[in-house]
């Protein structure tokens, strides 16, 4: 037995007594921190016993931390509170928790100092503590025994170290390793355990607020990190780049995925990865259209309509941009965003001729600026009645054919462009003249004669039919010509008879010779039985004259010769003739 002299002068002796009983004390890791360890329960030595030390190990190697009596011969302070013994003591366990006599009579524990070791224990494990303490007796001798901790190791929590995973992926974007533009898209979760035996999993779902499915997520396999206490896992998502075809441009959908990472003992945490979808502007496609239409008498002829068919895989982007009242040439063009279009002529346009054909051609551009279709309009145009003015031209009979010659111009319509003409004619032959016509209708009349026949006043005409160049109208050209008294002939007579015994002896008779140009004019005015001096005389319309003797007219002498003379008019009064009629005696 060893003794040793206390501070206040008085011994203790110290030996192994079996007074003192070794202690075991089970906790799990997550129990308070501070320990109270009612040692002295199991002890014997009566009422009279009290807790005298520690073995706080310094005079034991480090290695063995086995009890060192030289502590324990050393009485401990009794500190009042936690907080005193934990600032005071200097004594640790085997795993170095701070440990100290409290006034309550226990050894108090501070497991806070090794809960790193502790909460590295997996569900199962365990991990010992010991440390040494010494009671004296009523006798003054000490007795020790060794206190052992036994820790349970319970499951902890696995957490996220990382923050909310985000990532972009672009409809028909390069499959290429950069994020930001690219169909993939990739990152890391973190999360840390301190059990450190844990083996841990991953897995995913889809979030029930997703509204499109566009790609595919996936995880690798977790990585436990060196340490084992820190573990990743890498997530990736591929866009089904046909799926995304519907997104316009820059329109942006996301879908969100719940990874949750299991330790196998019923502790889980979860992080959530948010992928956005980016649409890109996708071609459109426009069709064309074509109408044909006929001029008529009215602008509403040419109206016509359609329906273009525009596609557009983006969504809501089928359609084009709208015109309103586009001016063509020959009607204007209106098309609303859905492809419904209508044409409205501004005009009848009746220039156009019989099978001639013009276009009226309008672009359409998709909404998205990717594509153009082509409205086309054909006019074909068709025959429009022509006009034709008439024309009437009078002349007077002259002495030549020149004096019938005459012009004029006749006046030709037609809407049909081009059309304003007649069919020519060249020296046509009238009656009295010959006709000309050209195609732009000025025409002109050429006497074929002087038409002396003519009388004064007698009028004849000679009229041309003139056609327009389409054919559908005429006019007429007449030409009227008034005759003009021309001047008669009329010859002279003479006769001779010799007086015999009678009047009949001087009867004589003859006939003129009377022209006139004027038809139906060459006549003189009749006479009869005009008194003469020896005879009378008559003549009718054609010239056949007469004369009679009015009686012997013995009173002539042998030789002697006398007249009787009569003076003849022309029926038109332009000439006279005369009849002389000889007597001898």
């Amino acid at each position: 037995m060893a003794t040793q002299t206390t501070g206040g002068g008085s011994t203790v002796s110290f030996g192994n007594t079996p007074q003192a009983n070794a202690d075991i004390f089970s906790f799990t890791e997550d129990a308070s921190n501070i320990l109270i360890l009612n040692v002295l329960a199991n002890d014997l030595g009566g009422a009279a016993k009290t807790l005298f030390s520690l073995d706080d190990g310094t005079s034991a190697a480090a290695s063995t931390k086995t009890y060192a009596p030289a502590d324990l011969l050393v009485k401990d302070v009794a500190y009042s509170s936690d907080a005193a013994g934990m600032a005071g003591t200097g004594d640790r366990s085997a795993l170095g928790a701070r440990i100290w006599i409290e006034s309550d009579g226990a050894v108090h524990y501070d497991k806070g100092d090794i809960n790193a070791q502790l909460q590295a224990l997996a569900v199962g494990q365990t991990l010992t503590d010991t440390f040494t303490y010494a009671i004296q007796l009523g006798n003054g001798t000490l007795s020790w025994a060794t206190v052992t901790l036994q820790f349970n190791g319970a499951n902890d929590s696995v957490y996220m170290t990382s923050s909310p995973q985000s990532g972009s992926v672009v409809e028909d974007a390069p499959s290429t390793p950069d994020p930001s533009d690219s169909l993939n898209a990739a990152g890391t979760i973190s999360f840390t355990d301190v059990d450190l035996s844990d083996t841990h999993t991953a897995a995913f779902a889809a979030s029930p607020t997703n509204t499109t499915s566009l790609g595919t997520f996936s995880l690798d396999p977790v990585n436990e990190a060196a340490n084992a206490a820190n573990g990743s896992v890498q997530w990736h998502y591929a866009l089904n780049n046909a799926a995304a075809q519907y997104l316009a441009a820059g329109q942006t959908v996301t879908e969100s995925f719940v990874v949750t990472v299991n330790d196998g003992h019923g502790s889980t945490a979860t992080q959530t990865v948010t992928v956005t979808i980016t649409g890109t502007n996708d071609a459109a496609t426009v069709s064309s259209d074509s109408k044909a239409v006929t001029e008529g008498n009215a602008a509403a002829a040419l109206n016509t309509f359609g329906q273009l068919t525009i596609t557009d895989p983006d969504t809501g982007q089928a359609h084009v941009v709208a015109q309103s009242n586009v001016h063509g040439t020959y009607g204007d063009f209106t098309i609303d965003a859905n492809g419904a279009w209508s044409y409205t002529g501004n005009g009848a346009h009746n220039e156009l001729t019989a099978g001639q054909q013009v276009q009226d051609q309008f672009t359409v551009t998709s909404q998205d600026g990717t594509a153009t279709g082509t409205v086309t309009v054909t006019i074909t145009g068709t025959n429009d009645a022509a006009t034709v003015s008439s024309d009437s031209k009078s002349v007077t009979e002259g002495d030549t054919a020149a004096a019938l010659n005459t012009s004029g111009q006749l006046t030709i319509t037609d809407p049909d462009s081009g059309e304003a003409h007649v069919v020519a004619q060249s020296n046509v032959h009238g009656t009295y003249g010959d006709f000309t016509i050209d195609a732009n209708g000025a025409w002109s009349y050429t006497g074929n004669g002087a038409h002396n026949e003519l009388t004064a006043g007698q009028q004849v005409q000679d009229q041309f039919t003139v056609t327009s160049q389409d054919g559908t109208a005429t006019g007429t050209v007449t030409v009227t010509i008034t005759g003009t008294n021309d001047i008669a002939t009329v010859s002279s007579d003479s006769k001779s008879v010799t007086e015999g015994d009678t009047a009949t002896a001087l009867n004589t008779s003859g006939q003129l010779t009377i022209v006139d140009p004027d038809s139906g004019e060459a006549h003189v005015v009749a006479q009869t039985n005009v008194h003469g001096t020896y005879g009378d005389f008559t003549i009718d319309t054609n010239g056949a004259w007469s004369y009679t003797g009015n009686g012997a007219h013995n009173e002539l002498t042998a030789g002697q010769q006398v007249q009787d003379q009569f003076t003849v008019l022309s029926q038109d009064g332009t000439a006279t003739g005369t009849v002389t009629v000889t007597i001898t005696g």
